[in-house]
């Protein structure tokens, strides 16, 4: 009891510590998938609302997939390689490479956050590569993805190197 507290339309731990806590004390073998389980549920809720045009949903919805993002990308951070890394459908891969193209859309004037989005947006693809040509499938995701990372970068003082890198 006391550990949760709502905040608008969010739950969240009451204080970091107790956040860290939970987290520390999952296996590390739960905790992708927990991340992932997280992220789906949102988008899950995030697609249910009405798509009328009200601000307030519009809203929700954005701070939602900022976070269902998040909470996404976790999933695929591995700090311990014994654990096998979480798989994903080449739809899931679509559907999370636009969720974070929409997520680096709402990260405003924090280029950081966009470019993390838009990383693992282009990671997502490279993961659907194993079955499918996203280039000729998703060709506007790709090219959105690919654009607004090299221009991201470019605004950074990124070198082009890593920008040519990353959008291979």
């Amino acid at each position: 009891e006391g550990l949760l507290e709502k905040e608008g339309s969010f739950i969240k731990f009451r204080h970091d510590s107790i956040m860290q806590a939970v987290h520390d004390f999952t296996p590390e073998s739960n905790i992708s998938r927990l991340h992932l389980d997280i992220g789906s549920k949102i988008i899950a809720q995030v697609t249910s609302f009405p798509s009328d045009n009200h601000d307030v949903y519009k809203d929700f919805v954005g701070e939602a997939l900022i976070v269902a993002a998040d909470q996404i990308n976790l999933s695929r951070e591995k700090k311990d390689s014994a654990v096998p890394r979480v798989e994903f459908s080449p739809k899931q891969c679509i559907t999370f490479a636009k969720i974070n193209l929409k997520s680096a859309h709402k990260a405003g004037p924090d280029i950081d956050r966009a470019l993390r989005n838009l990383k693992f947006g282009l990671s997502f693809l490279r993961d659907a590569s194993k079955t499918i040509n996203y280039w000729k499938e998703h060709y506007n995701l790709s090219l959105s993805l690919s654009e607004e990372y090299a221009h991201a970068m470019f605004v950074k003082g990124g070198d082009s190197a890593e920008i040519i890198e990353c959008v291979n």
